[in-house]
């Protein structure tokens, strides 16, 4: 069984926190990376808490990821992380993804403080609890050569963009190709800046064969935020965003709404039009 350990603050899961200022039915289903079933993203996830190594994105920790696929790309759960007069700060909550550095912000988010050495402390239990078992750093050198010659690294990045291209994410690539996942994110994202029908030309949303259309250099960045909100709503909670819901239910409504009028009046491009309409009955 594949087990997450959660973020408990004050008693409570961080996911029912989220759930409570959202004022949603149910807890987000993001999870952590924290697990023995990939210690190698859970130590990495903890050393960027700790501050040892750099964020994944925007200089942002994250602390949750989609469960599907455990990558930024689909959006997760993140907060600016700093440290003074001995304690540790998490404050901005929200939504972000690895395609734009606008942060959905949660409206009624609060942000946490922890004491400095309390917050090291677990961390470093965690860590050990992750990276216990099976962990490639407490491997002896004779059985990470065994291993490599039994099933050495596949270094070919043009093999990493078609993994990429059929669907899969760069953590799945970075694990099936026994590379870092850094390594493949870099390479990934430098091909796609030299190459912007990338994006277009890829199976996304977890393998699903839909397709999209290339990246536009200047897109409206504020469209595609409220889209991706509206989307993990949707999603979520199996309807549409309601006028009687919370602030940020209300607001989605509205936009929404906008959109058809928008639509009525020929003012959404083709991208912004099948977006939608991935959505469900929205017109």
């Amino acid at each position: 069984m594949e087990v997450h350990l959660d973020f408990v603050i004050d008693c409570k899961l961080l996911r029912v926190w989220i759930q409570e200022w959202q004022r949603a039915d149910d807890p987000p289903e993001e999870i952590s990376l924290i697990t023995r079933f990939y210690p190698k993203f859970a130590v990495e996830q903890i050393d960027r808490l700790l501050g040892r190594r750099a964020h994944q994105y925007w200089d942002r920790g994250w602390l949750l990821f989609c469960p599907a696929c455990l990558d930024e790309g689909c959006g997760g759960v993140t907060a600016d992380i700093s440290r003074a007069d001995g304690k540790v700060y998490w404050s901005g909550i929200g939504w972000d993804d690895s395609l734009t550095p606008d942060t959905y912000r949660i409206e009624d988010a609060v942000d946490f403080v922890f004491d400095e050495e309390d917050y090291e402390r677990v961390m470093l239990e965690a860590r050990k609890w992750a990276g216990a078992p099976a962990n490639a750093e407490l491997m002896s050198s004779n059985e990470r050569g065994r291993l490599e010659e039994e099933w050495p690294p596949a270094r070919s990045e043009n093999e990493w963009l078609l993994f990429y291209l059929g669907g899969l994410n760069v953590t799945q690539i970075a694990r099936l190709c026994g590379i870092n996942d850094e390594a493949v994110r870099h390479s990934i994202r430098q091909r796609e800046a030299l190459d912007p029908t990338i994006s277009a030309r890829r199976l996304i949303l977890h393998d699903r064969p839909r397709r999209g259309e290339p990246r536009k250099v200047g897109r409206d960045r504020d469209w595609d935020r409220w889209y991706a909100a509206a989307f993990r709503f949707i999603a979520q909670h199996g309807r549409f965003p309601r006028q009687l819901g919370g602030p940020a239910e209300k607001g989605m409504q509205r936009w929404l709404y906008r959109q058809r009028l928008k639509l009525g009046a020929g003012e959404l491009d083709q991208r912004q039009v099948r977006l939608l309409d991935a959505l469900g009955e929205w017109r």
